[in-house]
């Protein structure tokens, strides 16, 4: 088993999460403070990942079967295509990414806030929603 494979792996996971605006000490943490944003298939993904990244390195008894190595590769391959459409993508800018100097879609110019619904996705508008949903849940439950 390729201690390496398992680490470049999980590294281009974590930076892609990074330019999303991910912060966090490990993917789990990274993964957490962006799921909003992310497939609930593609969250679990990671956190598969993150969790036999994390046994792995950290125990002594793990074996690393022929079999887990391919699930792990290949749902880093799934995980990474899946990321990929949030750092691609130029109606995602605000994700960090550094690969774009189009200012029209940057969703803090001010000149493209009115049209910057019309650029998030159905899931996010979804994701948009429930936040909103909850949020005011919360602060019903809070001033009842």
């Amino acid at each position: 088993m390729s201690y390496k494979k398992v680490i470049k792996k999980t590294k281009k996971i974590e930076t892609i999460l990074v330019k999303m605006g991910a912060e966090g000490k490990g993917l789990h943490e990274k993964v957490s403070s962006v799921e909003h944003l992310i497939e609930v298939d593609t969250v679990k993904s990671i956190r598969f990942v993150a969790s036999i990244r994390n046994k792995l390195l950290h125990e002594d008894n793990f074996e690393m079967t022929p079999e887990l190595l391919s699930d792990f590769e290949y749902a880093c391959e799934n995980i990474i295509d899946s990321l990929k459409q949030y750092t691609d993508n130029s109606t995602h800018q605000n994700y960090n990414s550094e690969s774009s100097s189009d200012s029209s879609s940057n969703w803090d110019d001010s000149s493209s806030n009115s049209s910057s619904w019309d650029n998030f996705s159905t899931g996010e508008k979804i994701g948009i929603g429930a936040v909103a949903l909850g949020a005011f849940a919360v602060w019903s439950w809070f001033n009842a």
